[in-house]
Order: C-alpha cells, then structure tokens, then sequence
C-alpha cells in the first residue's frame, strides 16, 4: 500500500481536498469595477486519498479566493460571518457544505452562505476558487 506523499510547509497537493463550509469563515467580500464579486474565507480544508470529509485524512486552515464573474450581491451581512452551512450551485448541480478545490467553472452560480451573524447570496456568470498562502495543519482525522 503506497503511502500519502506529503510535501514540506503544507497539505499533500496530490491528493482529494474540499472545502467544509461549516466552521470557515467569511472575512470580507469586494465587489471589483469588472462586475466580479471576490469573497476572502479562512476557510477548514479536508484532505484525503479517498472522499474528503469520509476518509480518514487531515484538516487544515486555509485562506481562500472564491471569485464570482458578472455579479450580482443580493444579500450580505454586516460584518464577517462565521459559516454556519451553506452550499454552491453551478448550473444544475448543487454542492452542499463541501467545495472541492480547486475549482474553475464557467456557467450560472449561485451561493448562499448563512451563519448567526447574517448570510450572503449572490448569482453570476462563473467561479473561481483558489487557495492564497500557505495552509496550517490543525489535526489529523479518522474515518467518518
């Protein structure tokens, strides 16, 4: 059995990786001249051989882009929001509480993010989602 390649100052980037929308938190948001909508999170990454979040693996902190073309904000909260649930809709498909990354799609998108301080809801034509920095280990996780 081979094991997880492991890379010096970070997660294996060779392996399955998502975003887990609850207990991330949105920082800030900025909408840019271009029509684009850029949302900051400090955001909890699961990363495994198998399914992220399933499979025994690691979790780590991670800041994050998630960048939405030709925006349009239909809610926000007042301040950052520490993410209660949420979910992702491009096109057809809805990915609930967990983003994988990275991710690059083009097409109708929709997102709503909702925790105790308020929720953000947005449509656009489009997502970008990448990682900034480098992550941090917070621990080790067992089979779900």
């Amino acid at each position: 059995m081979a094991l997880p390649r492991a890379l010096c100052g970070g997660f294996p980037r060779a392996q399955n990786r998502v975003i887990e929308l609850h207990d991330s938190k949105l920082r800030s948001w900025e909408r840019m001249p271009a029509g684009e909508l850029v949302l900051r999170l400090s955001a909890v990454v699961h990363v495994s051989a198998g399914a992220p979040g399933v499979a025994a693996g690691t979790v780590w902190a991670q800041e994050i882009s998630l960048r939405i073309a030709a925006a349009s904000l239909a809610q926000e909260p007042l301040g950052p929001l520490w993410i209660d649930d949420g979910w992702l809709e491009i096109g057809e498909q809805r990915l609930e509480s967990l983003l994988p990354f990275p991710l690059e799609k083009q097409g109708p998108v929709r997102i709503r993010l909702f925790g105790g301080e308020g929720e953000l809801c947005a449509t656009g034509d489009g997502v970008i989602l990448e990682t900034l920095g480098e992550p941090t280990f917070i621990e080790r996780f067992e089979k779900a």
